[in-house]
């Protein structure tokens, strides 16, 4: 029987889903178990989340690999109600068309303000904000998979891990370093807006975003940029072609949000110069601002480097070592002793260091690679993103983070620091 901190929960996933329902299509189940020795099933992974309207159901489908057995459908929202119902008042899991299976859970509130996964929205196609609810299954009602290695079938595609067939198969996004552990989760999206990329430049700032037109006039837009020596605050109505102001300069923080009228938060970023580099930000260099860059000097977000150096791989390891930490910037063309521009006129170098990387880094890293006339000389910028999947290594060499502006080799506690990093921020535990 649930506890009363457990029903509480509950209840405000079903309000908050309610909430939503006018976005809401028909919801998709996926569940993954596996059978012990005594015949019984342990979940393996499990999750609940709504389509957008509109879309079509998703058919339903079991597949088996060795023990494990997945069974995927659409279900309507009081039929999801009636499945978590059950499950939290009687310990009984029970999808229309299967088994009822026994399974004891408990929720518990977040410890911190309510939020959501926005940035780093790696579960769901096309990345809307989204609020997760875990649902804690006890130790006995679920496992690990039997297998982490390669799983086989002749009817149903073959995979290199257990969690990667696992998490195509509920239609998720999976991680390069995915684990499955027994989860159960119910993601709550929020279909009205998303912001797509911020863009920053020394004379402007520009947000892209997506929204649905029909709520556009419940949304606002919220702004707020410090830098040199002042505060700004500009609200914008949402509008296709995105919104866009002139700066005096980078700023040295931003906020940007879009929220209901009502004061709901539903999707924002938020940058610190200096501190954080973040997927969803790109930094646009004029030749003027690039001159700038280089004055300030080598720091933790910074690498000059006149050329691509002979031992290819250390490109690789300077890209890996930024995206370890928070990000950043390298500049191929700047003398490292002198900081001067000094142009890198090799022909394709975008190409180049794209080759480097694939060769050198695991997991794939993907930054941005700009090249920037100065004068008649050219410099290569790779913007990296701090990493979502870390840890990112060098093959055959270690895994690096950026230290002030050298490159080392990670320690045990910054590697179980990055690991934990990992987990996806929920609103719940």
């Amino acid at each position: 029987m649930a506890s009363d901190q457990t029903l509480r929960v509950l209840s405000e996933l079903f309000r908050i889903a309610e909430e939503r329902l006018a976005s809401y299509g028909t919801w998709v189940y996926a569940s993954a178990f596996d059978s012990v020795g005594d015949g019984t099933n342990r979940n393996l992974f499990t999750v609940l989340y709504p389509r957008r309207k509109g879309e079509p159901d998703l058919a339903s489908e079991g597949r088996r690999y060795g023990t494990m057995q997945f069974s995927r459908g659409s279900l309507r929202w009081e039929e999801v109600k009636k499945v978590l119902i059950t499950l939290v008042k009687e310990d009984r899991f029970c999808l229309p068309g299967l088994p009822g299976t026994r399974m004891a859970v408990d929720m518990h509130p977040s410890t911190s303000p309510l939020r959501f996964s926005s940035v780093n929205s790696w579960l769901l196609p096309d990345g809307p904000p989204y609020l997760q609810f875990n649902l804690n299954v006890s130790a006995e009602f679920k496992m690990n998979p039997s297998t982490q290695g390669p799983v086989y079938s002749v009817e149903f595609p073959i995979y290199a891990r257990t969690v990667e067939a696992i998490y195509d198969f509920a239609g998720l996004r999976t991680p390069r370093h995915a684990e499955t552990n027994g989860d159960f989760w119910v993601l709550l999206p929020d279909f009205r807006a998303k912001i797509q990329k911020v863009r920053l430049s020394s004379s402007r700032i520009r947000v892209e975003y997506h929204y649905d037109a029909e709520k556009g006039p419940q949304l606002i837009g919220k702004l707020c940029v410090v830098g040199s020596g002042q505060t700004n605050h500009t609200d914008f109505d949402l509008s296709p072609k995105g919104m866009e102001i002139d700066v005096p300069g980078f700023p040295e923080r931003l906020v940007v949000a879009i929220m209901s009228r009502s004061g709901e938060v539903i999707d924002d970023r938020n940058y610190f110069s200096g501190s954080t580099w973040q997927d969803g930000v790109e930094f646009e260099l004029s030749p003027a601002d690039l001159e700038q860059v280089v004055l300030a000097g080598e720091s933790e977000t910074l690498e000059f480097k006149r050329e691509i150096p002979k031992r290819r791989e250390d490109i690789a390891i300077s890209v890996v070592a930024m995206t370890n930490r928070r990000g950043g910037r390298i500049l191929i063309g700047v003398d490292e002793e002198t900081a001067i521009i000094v142009g890198y006129q090799a022909d394709k170098p975008e190409e180049t260091v794209r080759s480097i990387l694939r060769d050198n880094c695991d997991p794939p890293v993907e930054p941005r690679i700009d090249v920037i006339p100065v004068a008649d000389k050219r410099v290569v910028s790779i913007t990296v993103s701090e990493g979502v999947d870390k840890p990112y290594g060098v093959k055959n060499k270690g895994v690096y983070i950026r230290s002030g502006s050298t490159n080392r080799i990670a320690t045990r506690y910054e590697l179980d620091q990055m690991y934990q990093s990992r987990r996806s921020p929920r609103a719940f535990q």
